[in-house]
């Protein structure tokens, strides 16, 4: 490529720092990841991650300037958009558990249900199987073997992470705690599943996570998991079984990532991770979303249609409606 792909990364609230780390550390100078805080930061980007955090805090903040109508039109015009945990929430068709009020972006066809899981004390840790006919990890793997193994290592000795600058978010403690915990944790965790399976496994931090409910017409399944037996009330009597489980009696497997194509071919658009990969040592979601960022832009090119918005369109989105 010979412009780099611009990925922006919503910076209201939540965990964008370490999202815009995970991209860096991808060391691919096709892709150049940036915050984004009003609704003009987003003329020149090709794709845009929604990140964990609070959905309705993201909301509320998002709606006070014109920067909820252009997430609005961006995810509408089906550009390049990966939602984890609170933005799956925000990209979802419709939730429960949640505010009847709380606003949606919407255009990922799946129900989903706020903290399926329980509170924060059954928050945890567990193996995600992917459906590898959907995500090619054999592709992906290429693109991270060279950054992976330091990032990795650089993550199990790290304590904190350096500020990257002024933040505007009241749980950015609380999110600094998380992230000296979790990654090199995290890093533990699929270190111990790859020898004890002989395979690499994919490891997902749930932080009070959204479970998806069901899956519409308009989206496929991309991982579920196995969660731990909760620790208090949670949702799980009301997971659907996925496909996997009808032949067993153990504990059901639980949707937790799902995609949607346009026109069903090719890499997906939208993107939703009801986990925290940004929070892992492993660079593999970020190198899918930065390879479905990519496929857009060429497949722009041959429809001779913009991948970017101009800022005049920015600017009209925003204001339209």
């Amino acid at each position: 490529m010979t412009t780099p792909c611009v990925i922006g990364v919503l910076a209201i609230q939540g965990a964008f720092v370490e999202h815009i780390q995970h991209f860096n550390d991808l060391h691919d100078a096709d892709v150049v990841a940036k915050k984004v805080r009003c609704a003009s930061d987003l003329s020149n980007c090709d794709g845009l991650v929604l990140p964990g955090g609070e959905s309705t805090t993201m909301a509320i903040v998002a709606k006070q300037t014109s920067l909820w109508t252009a997430l609005k039109q961006w995810v509408q015009n089906e550009r390049p958009t990966w939602g984890t945990c609170a933005g799956l929430i925000l990209l979802s068709a419709s939730i429960s558990s949640g505010k009847a009020e709380q606003d949606l972006l919407g255009g990922l066809d799946v129900h989903v249900a706020r903290n399926a899981f329980g509170a924060q004390l059954s928050s945890f840790e567990g193996a995600i199987s992917i459906e590898e006919t959907l995500v090619d990890w054999n592709v992906i793997q290429q693109a991270v073997c060279a950054a992976e193994p330091a990032q990795a290592s650089r993550h199990q000795h790290e304590h904190h992470r350096p500020p990257a600058g002024p933040r505007s978010t009241v749980t950015s403690s609380y999110e600094a705690a998380i992230s000296a915990v979790c990654i090199p944790q995290a890093a533990a965790k699929h270190e111990q599943h790859t020898q004890e399976s002989g395979t690499a496994v994919e490891v997902g931090i749930f932080i009070r996570a959204p479970a998806i409910l069901a899956v519409g017409a308009g989206a496929s399944v991309l991982a579920t998991v196995q969660p731990p037996p909760p620790r208090g009330a949670s949702l799980l009597a009301s997971l659907p079984k996925t496909s996997q489980d009808m032949n067993s009696s153990s504990q059901h497997r639980v949707i937790v990532a799902a995609a949607k194509r346009s026109g069903h071919e090719g890499l997906p658009v939208l993107l939703g991770t009801a986990f925290h990969p940004e929070l892992t040592p492993s660079l593999k979601w970020h190198a899918y979303f930065a390879a479905m960022v990519k496929a857009y832009i060429n497949k722009s090119k041959g429809n001779s249609q913009p991948s970017r918005m101009s800022d005049a369109q920015a600017s009209a989105d925003a204001t339209s409606a």
